[in-house]
């Protein structure tokens, strides 16, 4: 049985051609359109989205970085990548969508790894303190949170 749960599993390749179950370009692409069509907003305080064309934008959060795909143990998926918010929303920022504010990015990928080094697992790890200092200068430079 073992053998077997391992021949199936997602992005391995199967068959004469060599296509893979999960993590080819077209799964992907049919994920983030279902994902896209499928999001449901369940409150726009003061109507914050849609996000307007060349909004800045400042992400909040050790989520941003860390992103925790599908959890742990029999939550645990396999897949050809992982991408973290901040940097999909630089995807957005490259097509000139929003502006990313990117001081806190080195802050948060600085105290995550911290944290890994001392034995942390993903997802088990502590949102670390923001400064008055940082906080300011965020708010000082994006028009939303």
């Amino acid at each position: 049985m073992k053998w077997l749960r391992h021949r199936f599993q997602p992005c391995l390749p199967l068959g004469p051609d060599s296509a893979r179950i999960s993590g080819c370009r077209e799964h992907i692409a049919l994920s983030r359109k279902a994902a896209r069509e499928g999001m449901v907003l369940l409150k726009n305080e003061k109507e914050a989205l849609p996000l307007k064309r060349g909004q800045r934008v400042v992400l909040l959060g050790k989520a941003s970085e860390e992103y925790i795909k599908g959890g742990g143990g029999s939550g645990d998926v396999s897949t050809a990548y992982v991408r973290n918010l901040y940097d999909s929303m630089l995807e957005k920022e490259a097509e000139q969508k929003v502006q990313v504010y990117p001081g806190l990015h080195a802050f948060y990928k600085a105290q995550l790894e911290g944290q890994y080094a001392a034995g942390v697992t993903p997802g088990m790890t502590e949102e670390p303190a923001l400064s008055d200092e940082q906080l300011a200068s965020a708010a000082a430079l994006s028009d939303l949170a």
